[in-house]
């Protein structure tokens, strides 16, 4: 006798294969441990993934020209040739004779190289006055500094400064992974800037800003700059200190990050076991987190990389995901155990239900994830890595779940034993069959409740504030400052002295290292770098507003309180506002008009003007071969930068004289355009997951009930963002990608089994009474383990839990909601559209 044909199901089902190899099964795992935790251990370190910004300057020093004649003779003529080869920017010029520098952003994966050569052709030539010398050089953005050493004698009659100087410069430089040494407080290049004069805690010092090499190891090469440093203290009788460090941070950032993970796979763990009533069937399940780790690492490595805020914000949050694929099929097999003659049988039966359903389940995650990764734009290309390291994630779950984990059941699990299902268990199934067999016989009832939640989130929308990027609390921040014109040294110093004197009194501030003279050659702005304490009992911002109080009425100059940008292409300062005019007496009222119309709102500070009309700033500034002037603000209190960004497009225009025009630039456009990325990705993952869908289940009446549980997830993320008063924002919106991956999963489960039913010919209504109770136990197990997967994450311990918490708040708030509405709306929408089915 023949055996029966293998179905669809039986043909695609993996672990048929691997329970018939499976020792070359385990083996294949266990090279793939070995191999991630290789690759792991060799991960680079950084704060933030390595994408190439190519930037151009090209600067000009023209000692003999006045500060009109540098913009008419020079500026302009260089910006005509520079616009032919504008990239993917603004370019941008600042004259202040007797320089004048020019930037040109490029395409984002635009070769630096070719971006040097095309800017040099375009100078070829360029009629120019007599004695102007030109530079033309790269800025790579990710070579950034790693850390700015303080340097002075530790003793009046130590050695010799500038040699011990000299010396270290040199010894660092040598160091891998750095890319060069600037030596700060030094004299500039001929005809350049005036030498930058350095102070810290107003003791006159000198300064060298180590940068690194794009790709290199932070935490390495901090390592090795340390041994550095200790010698050349020991040698020369040196007082080095380090400012600007980024070493700490991110190894405490990513310590916190890897404590929450860890904290997240045991609690994962610790929710399995009051299900399944087994420690085999537990370990079994849990086992799938570590191997689809390292499974990951491994595919990292390939990649090419690295372990930061990005790739290990992405670890985390699957955390949730990579159990769920392992606890499903687990939790089948146990179902079927009892009924079983072995437990190969029953993994085997199990699997054949089970498989195909969690393998769609799992690419519509992936569906969703892809396109997350192959947004365009530049903020688009540096979360890349956190779309394609949770896509290899799941995928390499999905291959743990479909191979080792019915293996080891085979092997550790028992048939044949009467499943032991808690009192009170059974007391919530029978709740849950009495509340579903009411929705199915009430549905409009059901739906109008549904709709009315939805409504509900929705319009809690306009009540979360719209942030960019949450500001980090890293200890260390920044204040700009610039001096009256024509300053005399003994003067400025004097200022700059009071200056330093007033931050530095703050409790807790630990040094304030001061610069006088800025990097483009202007000697009446300079920067404070201000390191607080390690047992600081007020947070950075807290630090920030207690001194602009303090500044504000105490010293006589221009400041400006920023935050450090956590991102290399973030400004210190959220708003950006770009003023342009060809009549620059036009533009000048224009901008002071502007200036002091943004002062007076609330929720902004150190609001400054750049450029034509500045008081004091003897600089020229041009944006896309326009006259411009620029105004920058920070925020405070609890107004976000989505408000004040509509505030300025709703009313500053229609103040603005005929000839000037307004745009915003800075995290505001960045905020714009990643916001439309994501628009675009989402409609791509949209039909991914419907076409994922289709070719499972050959109909569109079940991937649109399927596709009903991702609205129901909005109810719950707008909720938790709005008790959390957590920004919405670039994180909360990739967790809200995030939910809408893992909520199909729920439908899906539930919507198969219905179907599975059916086809053994039990009736519609019965079989969706009799799969919703057998799907509750392995939603609800997966709905809790990435719930208190993202509690350490969403209740923000730890260096960083500004970045991450945001998400995790989103995701745990829609996760709930759209589970329990999903246990019943799904079931009710299945109802009403199997009527539309055509019957044969």
């Amino acid at each position: 006798m023949r055996p029966p044909p293998q179905t669809l199901r039986q043909n695609l089902n993996l672990s048929r294969l691997a329970l018939a190899h499976p020792r070359p099964t385990v083996f294949l795992w266990l090279l793939i441990a070995i191999g991630g935790s290789l690759a792991a251990w060799h991960l680079p370190v950084a704060m933030f993934p390595d994408v190439v910004f190519p930037v151009i300057a090209v600067t000009a020093y023209a000692p003999e020209q006045r500060p009109e004649q540098l913009e008419s003779a020079v500026t302009v003529a260089l910006e005509q040739r520079l616009l032919a080869v504008w990239g993917r920017g603004a370019v941008t010029a600042r004259s202040s004779a007797p320089i004048a520098v020019l930037t040109l952003p490029f395409d984002v994966g635009v070769p630096m190289a070719m971006a040097e050569q095309r800017v040099q052709t375009a100078l070829a030539g360029v009629p120019l006055p007599a004695h102007v010398r030109l530079e033309v050089r790269q800025i790579n953005l990710n070579e950034s500094p790693v850390v700015i050493y303080a340097v002075a004698g530790a003793t009046p009659g130590g050695a010799d400064r500038s040699g011990a100087l000299e010396r270290l410069a040199d010894d660092l430089a040598k160091v891998d992974g750095v890319a060069h040494v600037v030596p700060l407080g030094l004299a500039g290049p001929p005809g350049a800037s005036p030498a930058q004069r350095v102070s810290l805690d107003g003791v006159p010092m000198q300064a060298l800003e180590v940068i690194k090499q794009a790709g290199a190891n932070t935490l390495e090469v901090a390592r090795k700059l340390d041994v550095v440093t200790r010698v050349a203290v020991s040698r020369d009788a040196l007082r080095i200190v380090p400012m600007r460090a980024e070493a700490p941070f991110i190894r405490e950032a990513t310590g916190a990050t890897l404590e929450a993970l860890w904290i997240a796979v045991i609690l994962a763990i610790i929710v399995i076991h009051p299900f399944l009533r087994s420690g085999r069937a537990t370990l079994i399940s849990a086992l799938a987190i570590p191997t689809s780790l390292f499974g990951t690492f491994l595919v990292m490595a390939l990649a090419g990389y690295k372990f930061e805020s990005i790739t290990l914000l992405a670890l985390a949050l699957v955390i949730g995901i990579v159990i769920d694929d392992a606890i499903v099929d687990v939790e089948n097999i146990a179902r079927h155990l009892p009924a079983a003659g072995s437990a190969g049988g029953a993994a085997l039966r199990a699997t054949d239900e089970i498989g195909l359903t969690v393998t769609a389940a799992t690419l519509t995650i992936v569906a969703v994830f892809v396109p997350v990764g192959l947004m365009g734009g530049v903020v688009g290309t540096f979360f890349r890595p956190f779309g394609l390291t949770i896509s290899a994630a799941v995928l390499t779950s999905l291959a743990v779940a479909r191979t080792l984990t019915p293996v080891l059941a085979a092997r550790w699990l028992r048939a044949g034993a009467p499943e032991r299902t808690p009192h009170l268990w059974l007391r919530i199934i029978n709740a849950y069959r009495h509340i579903l067999g009411w929705s199915l016989q009430h549905p409009v009832r059901v739906l109008a409740a549904a709709i009315a939640s939805l409504m509900a989130g929705i319009a809690l929308i306009p009540l979360i504030p719209k942030g960019f990027i949450p500001v980090l609390d890293r200890g260390e921040f920044e204040v700009r400052y610039v001096l009256p014109p024509a300053s005399e040294v003994t003067a400025a110093d004097g200022a700059v002295r009071q200056l330093v004197g007033l931050v530095g009194r703050d409790p807790d501030v630990l040094h304030v290292m001061a610069v006088t003279g800025s990097a483009d050659g202007d000697p009446n702005r300079g920067i404070l770098h201000v390191l607080l304490r390690a047992d600081r009992r007020a947070g950075t911002q807290a630090v920030e507003r207690r001194l602009r109080t303090v500044l504000a009425q105490g010293s006589p100059l221009q400041v400006s309180v920023d935050q450090v940008p956590i991102i290399p292409v973030a400004a210190p300062q959220p708003l950006e506002i770009t003023l342009t005019g060809e009549d620059h007496l036009n533009l000048a009222r224009a901008a002071q008009h502007v200036l002091q119309q943004v002062r007076g709102w609330t929720g902004m500070a150190d609001v400054t003007l750049e450029g034509a009309g500045a008081e004091g700033d003897g600089r020229w500034l041009r944006y896309n071969g326009h006259p411009a002037a620029v105004i920058r603000g920070n925020l405070t209190g609890p107004v976000a930068l989505g408000a004040i960004s509509e505030r300025v497009l709703n009313s500053v225009p229609k103040s603005l004289p005929p000839g000037v025009t307004l745009a915003l630039e800075g995290e505001s456009a960045q905020a714009s355009e990643v916001f439309g990325h994501f628009a675009s990705a989402l409609t791509l993952a949209f039909f991914g997951v419907i076409t994922v869908l289709w070719v499972l289940f050959r109909n569109w009446q079940d991937p649109l009930t399927i596709a009903i549980s991702l609205p129901l997830a909005v109810v719950g993320a707008m909720l938790g963002l709005w008790v959390a008063r957590s920004d919405f924002g670039i994180v909360s919106l990739l967790g809200l990608v995030f939910l809408f991956g893992l909520v199909n999963k729920n439908a899906i489960l539930l919507v198969d089994r219905v179907n599975q039913l059916r086809a053994a010919g039990k009736g519609r209504d019965e079989a969706i009474l009799e799969a919703g109770p057998v799907r509750l136990r392995p939603i609800a197990m997966t709905t809790a383990a990435a719930v208190l997967a993202m509690m350490p994450i969403a209740l923000g311990f730890g260096v960083g839990a500004e970045l991450r918490a945001p998400m995790a708040v989103a995701i745990i708030g829609g996760l709930l909601t759209s589970t329990l509405l999903s246990l019943i709306v799904v079931p009710v929408v299945y109802q009403l559209l199997d009527r539309l089915r055509p019957r044969y």
